[in-house]
């Protein structure tokens, strides 16, 4: 009954309304703590020159390198991301999950509607293509149901970022919905935390970034030095292991999702308004009480 924890990423790869893609790893939790992290640890962050986080465009730029006190050669950087390939690579339980989607059907289906708002002085916001990156955990979950049938929970864990991940909460939330509607009723048992973080905390982003980095860029090659190609070719296995979303099935979950969320945040906004009216009729009833207890007084006088 282990736990697996999937830390994933995603980029465009074609453009805003083209394909998008959602990859990462995916292990059992004793993994990542056990072997992994100590391993990465030891040999791409410490080893010298030692850096605070594995980001491949933050390791490449100057301004970040400066930043952080630290000056790398090309040659430098390349051994560390040569070591974080090995140490992704050598650890056998790694398995690599990715999802290929529509962002223009997404877009369509979700992404030009206002949402509702969830409280009353914040305005209604459109989602954004970055939300589409969660219907990649549909196949994770699949193929831990699959491979794994005694697997307790999928824990996910994914990048914070701003403007983002309080939307994924939301979607998060309607998933066991979403899973039932295009016919996957046996994944929402596997739904465990979904745990944020950031490259610079969490080695397992760090991870999946240096694996996304390499894979995105495959269909943009004119984008890959030598030694990047060098690197892809570890990967391949990894590339091959992305899978389409078909859109159908994004507009049905995108369309779920919407009516969940909408569903939800107008109990909410009816549960604001009935504490509202409740606070006003106590203090209706607060000042009649006053009223009366003053013309008491007047009579009694």
């Amino acid at each position: 009954m282990a736990v697996f924890i999937a830390s994933s990423d995603e980029t465009e790869i074609g453009g805003h309304r083209g394909m998008f893609m959602h990859s990462g790893l995916l292990a059992p939790e004793d993994d990542w703590s056990r072997y992994f992290a100590p391993a990465w640890e030891e040999r791409v962050l410490l080893a010298p020159p030692a850096i605070p986080y594995l980001h491949v465009i933050d390791l490449r730029n100057r301004e970040w390198q400066k930043a952080n006190g630290i000056c790398l050669t090309d040659s430098e950087i390349n051994t560390k991301l040569d070591e974080g390939v090995d140490v992704i690579m050598q650890l056998g339980s790694f398995v690599a999950v990715g999802t290929r989607m529509n962002a223009g059907v997404f877009l369509d289906a979700v992404g030009k509607k206002k949402i509702v708002k969830m409280t009353l002085n914040k305005k209604p916001q459109r989602l954004l293509v970055d939300h589409v990156s969660f219907f990649g955990h549909v196949t994770v979950l699949k193929y831990v149901n699959k491979h794994y049938p005694d697997a307790a929970k999928v824990d996910f864990l994914v990048d914070r970022k701003h403007g983002v991940f309080d939307r994924l909460t939301e979607y998060y939330a309607t998933l066991a919905a979403s899973l039932r509607a295009i016919g996957e009723p046996d994944l929402p048992r596997l739904l465990g935390k979904l745990i944020p973080g950031g490259p610079d905390t969490r080695v397992p982003l760090q991870a999946a970034d240096l694996v996304l980095w390499h894979i995105g860029r495959s269909f943009r090659p004119q984008h890959l030095t030598r030694e990047d190609h060098f690197r892809l070719k570890k990967l391949e296995h990894m590339r091959e292991a992305v899978t389409e979303l078909p859109d159908h099935a994004v507009r049905k979950m995108g369309r779920v999702f919407l009516e969940k969320l909408n569903e939800q945040r107008i109990s909410e906004l009816r549960r604001d308004n009935e504490e509202t009216h409740a606070s006003s009729a106590q203090r209706n009833k607060g000042q009649i009480g006053r009223r009366k207890s003053a013309k008491a007084k007047e009579a009694e006088a």
